[in-house]
C-alpha cells in the first residue's frame, strides 16, 4: 500500500500523512532537510547537505547533525511502502512521487495561466516558503533566500491573474482581498496599486481607493524616492474628481456584507423595495460638518466610508453600501422614513464639529421601529493626526454599534418560539450558552448552533462557535475526555474556514483549537489572520494575548491587552485571566493582583492565581485566606493533576513556577 506524505512549505513548514495525521519532526534543520529532497531531485552527497544546513559548524558536528536528522527521517518513512528514502554511505535519496508539496502544486497550476487556477494558486500561498527558518550557512541562506523570492514571483503572478479576471467580471468583493494581498506581496507594482485603486472604486468606496494612491506614494517616496507614474497620478485625479453616481443597484456587489439597494428616487418611481436581511441591517447616513471649516467636509466623507468598511467586516451585519447611504447626503431630517425604504432596522449618525486643533466626534444608533436612541457618544480629541484620528473614531464607533445591535438581536432571537427560528436566530441564541462552563448552559447553546446547521449547512459561524463550545468543555470537570474534545473543535474550526476563510470568527476559532493542542505556530497563524480579516475584533485580540502568556511572550501581552481593552472596555474576564498570566509569568505579581479586582466572576480560578501571587509576595494569611475560598468553590477539581493540564504552557518552567505558588498558599499539596 502506497502511503503518501503532504508537505505544506509556504507558509509555517507542517507535514502529514495521506491519514491526516501531523508529523512532528524534532527541529527546524530536520523539517528544512525534507523540504531540500523533496524539492531538489537528487541524489545528493552528504557533504552537500552537511554544508548547505550545518556550514556553520565543524564538519564533524555537521555530520553528526546530518546523520540525527536522516534518522528521524528514517522513522517518519518507516511504514511506507515501497521506501521512498534512500540513505547510502556517501548519498542520500527521496523518491519526490511519494510526497505531495503545495509548492510544486502552486507552481503546477500558475503556469497553467487561467483564473480558475489561478485563483486555486492564491489559496496555496500562506505564507513565504518555510517561514521563519533562518539558515546561517551562506550556502543554505542563498538557497533559502533564492526559494522564497521564486515562490513569492509564483504567487504574485497568480495573484496578477486572478485580480484581473475578478475585476473584469464583478467579483469586486473577492478581488479587494486579492489586491490587498497582492500590493502587500509586491508593494512597489504600481500596477498593482492601480488595480486595487480601480477595485475600490468599482465597490464605490472612493475614499480607499484614494487612501490606497496615499499607501503607494509613500511607499515609492520612502523605498525609492521617486513619485508614481503619470498614469497613477491621472487615475487618482479621475477617481477623486469623479462626482458620486446616484444610479444604485437591487443585486449585492459581491459576496460580501456591504450591498447597494434601490434608491429613493427608484422606489418613488414604483420600483420593488429591496428584499430584507435576516441579518440586523443597519444605514450610515454621510457625517455632517458643523462650522466652517470645508476641509473638514473630506475628513467627514473618509470617516464614513471606512465606518462603512469596517461595519461590513462583520459578518453578522447587513450593511446598507456607501454608494446608496451617500444618496441622503442632503436629507437627513427623516431618517426612518428612508431607513425603511432602504429595508433597514438601525441608522447610524453622527456630526463633526472643530474649533482650532480640537475636534468633537458625535454619533449614535437609531432603531428604525421605535424611533428611540440606542446609543449615543460624544468624542473630544486632538486633529493632529488625521489618519490616526480617523482609525482611532470609526474602530470605537464600529465596535459600540455592533455591541448594542448584537445585543438587541439576542434579546429579539430569546423571545421567538422555536419553530419560528432562523439559522442566524440560533446561532444569536445559542453563542452566548455555548461559551458557558455550565454543563447544562454549554449543551443548550450546542443543540441551538447544531440546529442552525441543519437549516443552512454551510453556516461557517455555526461551526466555528461549536469549535468554541468543545474547547470551554475541555476546561471544565464535566469533561469526558479532553483530548476528544479538542480534537472535535479542531475538526469543526477547519470546517467553518472551508466554508468562509475570510471571516475573523472562523480563525478565531482555528486559532483556540490550535492553542489547546499546543500547536502554537499554527495558532500563531490562524489568530494573525483573524486579526487581518478584522482589526476590531477584540475577542481575536483576548485569544492572541493567551497565546503570548502561555509561549512566554510577554513583553507583547501589554501591547496586545491594550488593544483588546481599548476596543472594549468591558472585555469579558478570560481576555483580563491571560494578562493576568503574563504577569505572573513575568514575575509582576501586583500587576497581577491589580487585574484581578477587575475580575466580574470571581471563580476557583481567580482565586487560585489570587493565592499564588499572594504568596509569591510573601503574604501568607492573605495567600492562605484566598487558597481556601479558591478549594471551597472549585472542590477536587483543582487539586487533581488533571487541573494543571488547562494550563498549557509552552515552557514547563512556567509551569513549575505557577505549581510554585499554588503549594506555597496552598491551594495544592506536596505530594
Amino acid at each position: 500500500m502506497t502511503v503518501s506524505l503532504q508537505l505544506n512549505i509556504l507558509g509555517r513548514f507542517e507535514a502529514r500523512l495521506s491519514s491526516g495525521e501531523l508529523v512532528s519532526l524534532p527541529t527546524r534543520k530536520t523539517e528544512t532537510l525534507l523540504t531540500y529532497l523533496a524539492l531538489v531531485p537528487g541524489p545528493h552527497s552528504r557533504d552537500h547537505l552537511a554544508n548547505l544546513l550545518w556550514g556553520d559548524r565543524s564538519e564533524q558536528q555537521a555530520r553528526n547533525s546530518l546523520r540525527q536528522a536522516l534518522n528521524a527521517l528514517k522513522k517518519i518513512f518507516a511504514k511506507f511502502e515501497p521506501q521512498p528514502l534512500q540513505i547510502e554511505q556517501q548519498t542520500v535519496n527521496l523518491a519526490s512521487h511519494l510526497v505531495e508539496i503545495d509548492a510544486v502544486k502552486l507552481e503546477e497550476l500558475v503556469q497553467e495561466q487561467t483564473p480558475k487556477t489561478a485563483a486555486q494558486a492564491t489559496k496555496l500561498y500562506r505564507g513565504e516558503f518555510l517561514e521563519g527558518l533562518v539558515v546561517r550557512d551562506s550556502n543554505g541562506e542563498e538557497w533559502l533566500a533564492a526559494e522564497r523570492e521564486r515562490f513569492r514571483r509564483l504567487a504574485i503572478h497568480a495573484l496578477e491573474i486572478a485580480l484581473d479576471f475578478q475585476l473584469r467580471s464583478g467579483e469586486l468583493n473577492t478581488a479587494r482581498e486579492t489586491g490587498e494581498r497582492l500590493v502587500s506581496l509586491d508593494r512597489l507594482n504600481e500596477s498593482a496599486w492601480q488595480q486595487l485603486m480601480r477595485v475600490y472604486a468599482a465597490r464605490g468606496e472612493r475614499n480607499q481607493a484614494l487612501m490606497a494612491y496615499k499607501r503607494c506614494l509613500d511607499i515609492l517616496e520612502k523605498e525609492l524616492g521617486v513619485e508614481p507614474t503619470p498614469e497613477t497620478k491621472a487615475l487618482q485625479a479621475e477617481i477623486r474628481d469623479e462626482t458620486p453616481d446616484m444610479e444604485t443597484r437591487i443585486t449585492p456587489i459581491g459576496t460580501g456584507n456591504s450591498v447597494d439597494v434601490v434608491s429613493a428616487p427608484a422606489v418613488a418611481a414604483g420600483l420593488p423595495e429591496p428584499e430584507r436581511s435576516e441579518k440586523p441591517s443597519i444605514v450610515v447616513l454621510p457625517f455632517v460638518c458643523i462650522g466652517d471649516v470645508s476641509n473638514d467636509d473630506y475628513f467627514a466623507e473618509c470617516l464614513t466610508d471606512d465606518l462603512i468598511a469596517i461595519l461590513s467586516r462583520y459578518r453578522e451585519l447587513f450593511v446598507i453600501h456607501a454608494k446608496s447611504a451617500f444618496a441622503y447626503r442632503e436629507d437627513r431630517n427623516d431618517s426612518s422614513s428612508f431607513a425603511r425604504q432602504l429595508g433597514v432596522g438601525y441608522v447610524a449618525k453622527g456630526n463633526i464639529r472643530r474649533s482650532g486643533d480640537q475636534i468633537r466626534i458625535s454619533a449614535q444608533l437609531i432603531d428604525v421601529t421605535t424611533g428611540t436612541t440606542m446609543w449615543a457618544e460624544q468624542m473630544d480629541r486632538d486633529f493632529n493626526d488625521l489618519f490616526a484620528l480617523e482609525d482611532e473614531v470609526t474602530a470605537k464607533i464600529a465596535t459600540s454599534l455592533v455591541s448594542h445591535i448584537e445585543d438587541k438581536s439576542s434579546a429579539l432571537a430569546a423571545r421567538k418560539h422555536p419553530s419560528d427560528l432562523t439559522a442566524f436566530d440560533c446561532v444569536i441564541r445559542g453563542r452566548h450558552n455555548a461559551k458557558s462552563f455550565d454543563s447544562d448552559e454549554n449543551k443548550t447553546g450546542r443543540q441551538l448552533l447544531e440546529q442552525a446547521i441543519q437549516l443552512d449547512p454551510e453556516y461557517a459561524r455555526a461551526y466555528a462557535y461549536l469549535a468554541e463550545s468543545l474547547c470551554i468543555e475541555a476546561d471544565t470537570d464535566w469533561c469526558k475526555s479532553r483530548q476528544e474534545a479538542i480534537e472535535e473543535a479542531v475538526s469543526y474550526a477547519r470546517k467553518a474556514i472551508a466554508l468562509d476563510e475570510f471571516d475573523s470568527v472562523t480563525h478565531e476559532a482555528m486559532g483556540q483549537a490550535y492553542l489547546y493542542q499546543k500547536k502554537f505556530d499554527l495558532a500563531g497563524v490562524h489568530l494573525d489572520r483573524a486579526i487581518d480579516c478584522n482589526p476590531n475584533s477584540y475577542s481575536a485580540y483576548c485569544t492572541k494575548i493567551w497565546l503570548l502568556a502561555l509561549t512566554g511572550r510577554v513583553s507583547e501581552v501589554t501591547v496586545c491587552g491594550s488593544t483588546a481593552l481599548h476596543l472594549n472596555p468591558l472585555a469579558p474576564d478570560d481576555c483580563l485571566f491571560g494578562m493576568i498570566t503574563a504577569y505572573y509569568i513575568e514575575g509582576q505579581y501586583e500587576d497581577a493582583i491589580e487585574l484581578l479586582a477587575r475580575i466580574q466572576e470571581v471563580n476557583e480560578f481567580s482565586e487560585s492565581w489570587r493565592a499564588a501571587c499572594l504568596a509569591q509576595l510573601g503574604r501568607e494569611d492573605e495567600a492562605r485566606l484566598a487558597a481556601a475560598k479558591a478549594i471551597e468553590m472549585g472542590g477536587d477539581f483543582i487539586q487533581h493533576d488533571g487541573w494543571l493540564e488547562l494550563w498549557a504552557f509552552k515552557n514547563p518552567d512556567d509551569l513549575a513556577h505557577l505549581v510554585d505558588g499554588l503549594k506555597k498558599s496552598g491551594v495544592l499539596q506536596d505530594d
